[in-house]
């Protein structure tokens, strides 16, 4: 059997976490659940309960809890208020104190499908581990890419997913180049379920967009609007193929940082910005979307030895052009829901795909996280 040392450095981390977990909590107590929606300056007659709970989820210890039964015997205090803001931002919720459905859901969670999610998470650190060489980490639930170089994290950016109908797979690619002012060819589904329906009630949807219609790949020309029997086609049987020019209006926004793969899954910037203000944030089609892409090319493109003036010549001409990097990058998607972060801290995530429900026993007695409240 291999032993624990030998194992990621996150894999120990995780696994040490859920043996003392699970010797210190009674997963059998039978506890009421919180039900309570607290603001601030409010009281809250659930108090005992609220801090039974906050004990169970390891947020606080029962010296704390003592401490807060003491004091203002029924008030939301500041200091209740800063360890529900810890709660929700070590959960992925957005951490303003007030306590509503997502926070009452997280406080509910019963020890035992807290120890069933360490565990299945434990395992899954086994295929991922942070290595000496180059790095792209994408974990899915975090919303969060995270750049690695000799074992050293010095890069992090937010991202957004795939929605749940159109799931960012989990993969091993590198990352080899960075296009910018990327053109996008349309993959045929998002031309059909995305596009489509709106272009064909307003033809000028396509020129508004920027999309040129092409009669195949290998055509040289676009088609003109004009030329097409528009009362022949619809959504599901239109022949030609998208390409939006590359500018502003581009969904691939002004970089693409290239990943071959099978699935064509890639990085690339965008222009909907607002998006990553977002709490949850899974609205892509399957592809990945940078917060930061233009400080990551800027960084990706100085690691492979071109100068500043290089990057921003590139960056603000219209044509499109490609750079090649020197350095080998390996590029990861992953699924981790539970982790124990670079400050000791365990972080739990919304189950987005639904993959943690894979393995739980149809006897369970435990309530999950609805799509809704993701």
């Amino acid at each position: 059997m291999q032993s624990i040392s030998s194992k990621p450095a996150q894999y120990k981390r995780l696994y040490l976490y859920l043996l003392d977990y699970y010797a210190s909590i009674d997963i059998n107590e039978a506890v009421a659940p919180f039900t309570e929606t607290i603001k601030k300056g409010e009281n809250i007659e659930q108090k005992d309960l609220l801090l039974t709970r906050l004990l169970l989820a390891r947020e606080i210890n029962e010296q704390q809890k003592k401490a807060f039964e003491t004091t203002n015997k029924n008030f939301y205090t500041l200091e209740l208020e800063e360890t529900i803001k810890n709660f929700q931002r070590r959960h992925g919720l957005t951490a303003d104190g007030v306590i509503g459905r997502k926070t009452q859901y997280w406080l509910n969670l019963h020890p035992q499908e807290r120890l069933r999610l360490m565990a299945i998470n434990t395992l899954r650190s086994e295929l991922w581990a942070i290595n000496n060489g180059n790095q792209v980490l994408v974990n899915i639930p975090d919303y969060t890419m995270e750049y690695w170089e000799m074992g050293e994290k010095i890069f992090q950016s937010r991202v957004i997913v795939g929605r749940y109908k159109r799931k960012t797979p989990i993969l091993t690619a590198k990352l080899d180049s960075i296009i910018f002012n990327p053109i996008w060819r349309v993959p045929t589904k998002i031309m059909r379920k995305d596009i489509l329906p709106n272009a064909l009630q307003n033809l000028d949807y396509f020129k508004k967009h920027q999309y040129e219609i092409f009669a195949d790949w290998t055509s040289q020309k676009p088609l003109s609007i004009d030329d097409i029997d528009w009362q022949t086609y619809n959504a599901n049987n239109f022949p030609y193929k998208l390409r939006q020019k590359a500018g502003p209006m581009n969904a691939l926004g002004q970089y693409k940082f290239n990943t071959p793969n099978n699935q064509s899954i890639y990085l690339h910037d965008t222009p909907a910005k607002s998006l990553f203000n977002k709490e949850a944030r899974p609205f892509s089609s399957g592809c990945i979307r940078v917060e930061q892409a233009g400080e990551f090319a800027h960084l990706l493109l100085s690691k492979s030895g071109f100068s500043d003036e290089t990057y921003r010549q590139h960056s603000e001409q219209d044509e499109t052009t490609v750079l090649g990097l020197t350095e080998v990058i390996i590029f990861s998607t992953i699924y981790q829901t539970v982790w124990v972060d670079d400050n000791g801290i365990t972080q739990f995530r919304s189950d987005i795909y639904q993959y943690d429900r894979a393995y739980l026993s149809q006897n369970a007695q435990i309530p999950l996280l609805d799509n809704d409240y993701i």
